[in-house]
Order: structure tokens, then C-alpha cells, then sequence
């Protein structure tokens, strides 16, 4: 029977990169243990010697090399506008879950009032990946 790996929860403040037993390529997991409750995903990608044109001071590193861009959803009903909205069992939508723009999540579940048509489905706000 296959066990999970036994995780090592210990303090930023008193850890450094040579306390560390690192693989190069194996994702990491950096998680803030205060508010707000964030985890960052870490790779480390490349290990090298230092070279006489690296900067010595010792607060430029570890030094970031690349951003990953947000992956950002387009609404699936227009193909147009981002997504701000997300729904879950919702018999307008073509697929479940659904994203829209606010364009279009107004005019499939809002009267001209602004009251909603029908609440048998699951809204969330959708925040881009």
C-alpha cells in the first residue's frame, strides 16, 4: 500500500536555502501560515556556480527569472469579454461549470429589473488563475 509523503512544515525565518534538501524540477509548496492563508507553487529549475557579473548582495537573491503569466478564462458564452462569474449546475449554460463575462451573466440570469429569473444553480465569483 503506497503512503503519502510525510511534509515538513517549518518556519521561513530560521531556514535557508543551505537547510533545504531540494530535488531541481520538483514542485514545491511555499504556504503562508498567516492571513492571508496564500500557497505559491516553487520550482527550482537551475542551480549554478556564482559568476564575477552576479550582483553580491545577498538580498537580490534567490533571484527571480521568470513570471508566469494569469491564465485568464474568456466567458464562454460570448468569447469576447474575460470571466467574472462562475456557475455550477445552471440550465442556461452549455457546459458546467459555465464562466461569463458580467455582460453576459446579466442577461441570461437577471430580469430588466435586476432581480434573478431562477436561483437553481451555484454563482461564484471567478478570480483569474
Amino acid at each position: 500500500k503506497k503512503r503519502p509523503p510525510a511534509f515538513v512544515s517549518k518556519s521561513m525565518a530560521n531556514v535557508t536555502f543551505n537547510d533545504l534538501d531540494v530535488v531541481i524540477g520538483k514542485p514545491y509548496l511555499y504556504s503562508h501560515m498567516e492571513e492571508p492563508h496564500c500557497e505559491h507553487p516553487v520550482v527550482i529549475r537551475d542551480v549554478r556556480l556564482a559568476h564575477p557579473d552576479d550582483p553580491v548582495d545577498r538580498s537580490d537573491y534567490p533571484a527571480r527569472l521568470f513570471v508566469g503569466r494569469k491564465y485568464r478564462r474568456k466567458c464562454q458564452m460570448c468569447d469576447v469579454f474575460e470571466a467574472r462569474h462562475v456557475t455550477h449546475s445552471d440550465r442556461h449554460a452549455p457546459c458546467h461549470p459555465c464562466f461569463f463575462c458580467d455582460q453576459c451573466m446579466n442577461c441570461l440570469h437577471l430580469g430588466q429589473d435586476g432581480e434573478p429569473w431562477y436561483s437553481e444553480y451555484t454563482h461564484n465569483f471567478y478570480h483569474h488563475e
